[in-house]
């Protein structure tokens, strides 16, 4: 999976995505930065306490209504490939 547009502040982490830079099938995601986590290796409960807040994937239009109804104001931008 290829990030190809993102956008973040202190509470959220949005994400655009694709299986590769060619892809125009795109995946958008939404990652909720409002908690703490103790990092502890292998431990499951710490991916399942991680993965809990990272919504999607979605669709452009369920990505822009989630984004609404979070009141989520921030904008994805490309990311410049080299």
């Amino acid at each position: 999976m290829t990030v190809t547009e993102y956008g973040y502040d202190l509470n959220w982490i949005i994400a655009k995505s694709a299986l590769s830079r060619q892809e125009t099938n795109f995946q958008y995601w939404i990652i909720d930065k409002g908690f703490k986590v103790k990092i502890i290796q292998d431990n499951d409960s710490t991916i399942n306490l991680i993965k809990s807040h990272v919504l999607g994937p979605f669709d452009s239009t369920k990505f822009v209504q989630i984004l609404f109804a979070k009141d989520i104001k921030l904008k994805l931008k490309k990311i410049q490939s080299k």
